[in-house]
């Protein structure tokens, strides 16, 4: 008989079995979560070797932290018992959904761009797949694609395939079991030429040879999956293996457009560029495709050399050719290895310098030269930069650029150490290829203090230079722009920055300081007119100062910048969110963030601030959802756009996805407020009273402060009975009250917990002469569903301009 108990885990259910080992639903005794545990076959655990090399290799896919990638936990033995735990995923597999019939366009297209960055994120590890599938992808019910069953390959004995429908992964009575409910671990690949691994329908031609196969073997594998979305059926089948290998081998699949006939002629050749023999005629890497992906979506063209690649092979597969912009027809580039190398560096990881001053007061320099350069790149639509709140949490870190490299799923790393002694700054820089850890570029600097502006411009330059970007007249204009021509204002708006990154009430004081220090030494200095402006909305957004005297302030400031430079997206984003916020203008709010997005597709706060701001407050939930997934995918390791994916779903009722959004970003940080605010209102929803109490509590302890936390407290002690309780908060919020350092709206919370409608709504009225932020989702929040029938409460609505 099975054990009920594996270390710390306790056994629910059996959900799996077969060659591979059997699979249980379990529950982590200690982080409270569901997890699934494969148990592997005792004969896997005998031969040394064997074993040694796949820990090794679950050790190094363990690693991974993509969202499209499922998660290994731990691997541990128990009395002999070897295991792995990983993630439990809820859904259906893509076989699953493809035995519904075809996938429409736009649901096949995301799902593409989504596992075309799961395989980003896997190679730039340096793992390969080698036997993906449909029933390796899950569609999870919030909309993610995971990744499963890579590597235990190497588990199974070896054997040759006499059924089209075998694997080494899994036998096909596992597929069903296994895949549909979560699989195996990602792994490093240690693929033995000769060694067929993998299903056939599935693989590549040298993979179905036995050759030794790399990366691009998984791309093949993808224009399988996605021709087969998009057609409903196989662009390589057959009754027999030998049908099959031959059509793999030697035949060209029909046409796309013969089945799907809807399919963009962009999209067909990226399908047929996949789908060649020859591996090095395919795309070289998965972020390159990713990226072509993206620019369908979004309407853009692929390059020129692409397109004339594209135009080929339309020509071949019977497609009303494409004329080349000069009015010939287009001629095929394949890649040359130099080629390759030259389209490599498309995406930049830009760390914090390390300080080794040792000083304090450099620290503003080591992290404001490299956020000044993020900001500067960013706009350059052929390079992928990751935004400052997903580096920042290297900050202090022993920096290894290769680790990181690979953890952020990048081409390319810019490191530096920084040592200022009196007005001279040493910098020393480096720009890394993660892939293999060669340096591509190095140097070190030596300047006044005085001279930072000209430093942060050859630094620039040299990143442009070194990661081949071709720049159009626009863009080096742009480059070498300059928001000010003044030292001593640019460091002061460094310190602001730096003190802004801090968000506690001390550092925004002295952000607002150094701000208004920048804005003294150089009036027309556009960008700190926008951070003296966010300082004023994130303290009155959180209670912090009152509306009314902050927020029209951080309008003047944001229009007299935009008077200065037009073309800031920052910018227009701050100004939408104050429309939203605290002028409930909701269409001049809906215009600005259009155009924050239109000058900067790629600023992630922009489409959070619209999903969460404007979107949601108005109960446009799918567009919600889609902006708010938009800046989780421009910024997955930022905690606060995960954790925003909740509150979207919270505000559109689905409480279960919200739930399960906000555990996993306190799985990867137990200490982050913002995640246990909206879990514990999520679970006041679905009647969790003691573990949503649980949470705010913890929540509230870690912020040391936030008013908001104790009225969503209030507001559950009230549902859960626990009136002292609750009236005990109102006591402790009014004193703050009376001072101006906290909203009605709080109290509003608590007489809604605890069904006091008159006193609600009093708190309610007394919250709109405020002004204050969180009545802009009055509309949708359900702690005041009980209220929305009163006249009362429906004026209130209209009084903010939302629908009744």
């Amino acid at each position: 008989m099975f054990p009920t108990q594996l270390s710390h885990y306790r056994i629910l259910s059996k959900i799996g079995a077969g060659g591979m080992g059997e699979v249980y639903l379990a529950e982590d005794t200690r982080l409270k979560r569901r997890v699934a545990l494969k148990v592997l076959p005792h004969k896997f655990t005998q031969d040394k070797e064997r074993l040694r090399r796949f820990e090794q290799e679950a050790h190094a896919a363990s690693r991974l932290n993509h969202p499209n990638v499922m998660t290994i936990y731990e691997i541990g033995e128990v009395d002999g018992l070897r295991f792995i735990a990983t993630e439990f995923i809820e859904g259906q597999t893509l076989r699953e959904r493809l035995r519904q019939g075809r996938v429409a366009l736009n649901e096949a297209l995301p799902l593409a761009i989504q596992l075309a960055a799961a395989l980003t994120a896997m190679h730039s590890a340096n793992i390969a797949h080698r036997d993906l599938k449909p029933e390796n992808i899950m569609l999870r019910t919030d909309g993610y694609l995971k990744v499963l069953d890579f590597g235990l390959a190497k588990l199974t004995e070896s054997e040759f395939l006499t059924d089209p429908n075998a694997t080494h992964a899994d036998s096909t009575e596992d597929n069903e079991t296994f895949a549909s409910f979560l699989k195996t671990s990602p792994n490093a690949a240690q693929t033995t030429p000769g060694m067929i691994l993998g299903t056939l329908r599935y693989m590549s031609p040298e993979q179905a040879r036995g050759a030794v196969v790399d990366a691009r073997t998984d791309l093949f594998s993808l224009g399988v999956i996605l021709y087969e979305m998009l057609a409903g059926r196989l662009p390589f089948d057959g009754p027999t293996t030998g049908d099959i290998l031959v059509a793999l081998l030697d035949r060209t699949p029909q046409p796309l457009a013969r089945y799907a006939p809807e399919t963009p002629a962009e999209l067909q050749g990226v399908i047929s560029r996949l789908l060649t023999k020859d591996a090095a005629d395919r795309y070289q890497a998965a972020d390159e495709l990713h990226n072509d992906l993206k620019r369908l979506q979004q309407g853009q063209p692929l390059s020129d050399s692409r397109t004339d690649w594209l135009t080929q092979v339309l020509n071949q597969s019977g497609n009303n050719p494409i004329t080349h912009p000069s009015g010939s027809s287009g001629s095929r580039q394949s890649s040359s290895p130099s080629d390759s190398r030259a389209r490599t560096f498309d995406s930049l990881a830009v760390l914090p310098f390390v300080n080794v001053s040792g000083k304090e007061d450099a620290a503003y320099l080591s992290e404001g030269i490299p956020e000044s350069l993020i900001f500067n790149l960013a706009r350059l639509p052929q390079l992928r930069v990751l935004a400052y709140s997903t580096v920042q949490r290297y900050r202090g870190a022993q920096q290894d650029a290769l680790e990181i490299g690979r953890e952020l799923g990048v081409r390319a790393v810019f490191a530096g150490r920084l040592h200022q002694f009196g007005d001279k700054l040493v910098v020393k820089a480096e720009l890394v290829n993660p892939a293999d850890g060669s340096q591509i570029w190095g140097e070190q600097y030596q300047r006044p203090l005085a001279d930072i502006l000209a430093l942060e411009q050859e630094l620039t330059e040299e990143l442009c230079r070194n990661l081949k970007l071709r720049l159009n007249e626009s863009q080096q204009e742009h480059l070498q722009r300059r928001a000010t021509d003044k030292p001593e204002a640019y460091q002061a708006y460094l310190q602001g920055r730096f003190h802004w990154h801090q968000r506690n009430a001390h550092a925004m004081k002295l952000a607002v300081a150094a701000f208004q220090r920048a804005l003294t030494l150089d009036p027309e200095f556009a960008p700190a007119f926008v951070g003296f402006a966010d300082c004023l909305i994130i303290v009155a957004s959180y209670g912090a100062a009152p509306p009314v005297m902050a927020m029209p302030q951080a309008k003047q400031a944001l229009l007299r910048a935009l008077h200065l430079d037009e073309s800031l997206a920052e910018a227009h984003a701050s100004l939408a969110a104050i429309y939203g916020w605290y002028e409930w203008e909701w269409a001049a709010s809906e215009r600005e963030f259009q155009r924050a997005l239109q000058l900067n597709p790629n600023y992630a706060t922009a489409s959070h601030w619209y999903a969460s701001i404007l979107l949601s407050a108005l109960a446009r939930h799918d567009e919600a959802r889609h902006y708010q997934q938009q800046a989780h995918r421009l910024e997955p390791l930022a905690f606060v756009f995960q954790a925003n994916l909740g509150w979207v779903e919270y505000q559109a009722r689905n409480y279960a996805v919200a739930a399960q959004h906000c555990e996993r970003v306190l799985e990867l940080d137990p200490q982050y407020v913002h995640a246990r605010f909206y879990l514990g209102l999520i679970y006041a929803q679905q009647s969790r009273f003691d573990e949503a109490i649980k949470v705010l509590q913890r929540a509230y302890k870690l912020s040391g402060e936030g008013d908001v936390l104790l009225g969503a407290l209030g507001y559950v002690y009230g549902r859960a009975g626990q009136r002292e309780q609750a009236a005990a908060l109102v006591a402790q919020i009014m004193p703050r009250l009376a001072e101006g350092k906290s909203s009605y709206f709080f109290l509003a919370l608590i007489y809604a917990g605890i069904g006091e409608t008159e006193s609600a709504l009093q708190a309610l009225e007394g919250a709109i002469e405020e002004r204050c932020s969180y009545l802009i989702h009055l509309g949708t929040e359900p702690i005041f569903d009980g209220l929305r029938t009163d006249a009362r409460f429906q004026e209130l609505l209209r009084t903010i301009g939302l629908p009744a």
